[in-house]
């Protein structure tokens, strides 16, 4: 199938502002994730040399320059590793006193959303124009039971794929007995 069908269609000016909405968002959020995991803890610990600034700063440019060509390569891979070169750089800023449990929900909440935030800014695409228009019978009847099967799973694992990730972490950072088998 053709990838600018796959796309979100919404066309004029209505279309416009929600790209711009859509930017908007996508681009808080990803100030809020850049600030929350390189920036913030960086600063309160002192622990960011020139090697963790400067990829503070090449973070904040991936954002930007993914915002600018709406890549889905550099919002959705290339800023979350990005952000990751300040923590590499001064590892003392992903210690476990620096995010305390809600802290550390905080921001996988962050991250979690500035990820759907910049899919769904991805996602528009004006579609390929149609040579011929017809309605297909399919589209006229109702959705099928094991496409509704099929949407229930996907959603299952789109929540899997959240809360997975959350439990691992809280388990490696929180964890009294992990933590001791750890040091």
């Amino acid at each position: 199938m053709d990838e600018a069908a796959e796309r979100i269609p919404i066309a004029g000016d209505r279309a416009e502002r929600w790209r711009a909405f859509a930017a908007a968002c996508a681009l808080a959020l990803g100030i809020n994730v850049w600030l929350t995991i390189a920036v913030v803890p960086g600063i309160v610990l002192g622990a960011i040399g020139t090697i963790g600034a400067s990829g503070a700063v090449l973070a904040l440019a991936v954002l930007v320059i993914g915002m600018a060509k709406k890549s889905d390569a550099l919002l959705l891979f290339g800023f979350p590793a990005a952000v990751l070169i300040p923590v590499v750089a001064a590892p003392a800023i992903a210690r476990g006193a620096v995010y305390g449990p809600l802290r550390l929900i905080l921001v996988a909440t962050g991250l979690c959303a500035y990820l759907f935030g910049a899919s769904f800014l991805t996602s528009f695409r004006e579609p390929a124009p149609a040579d011929k228009k017809r309605l297909l019978s399919s589209a006229q009847s109702g959705v099928p039971a094991r496409w509704r099967r099929r949407l229930r799973l996907y959603r299952a694992l789109a929540a899997l794929s959240v809360v997975y990730p959350l439990v691992l972490l809280w388990a490696v950072n929180f964890n009294d007995d992990n933590q001791a088998f750890l040091r």
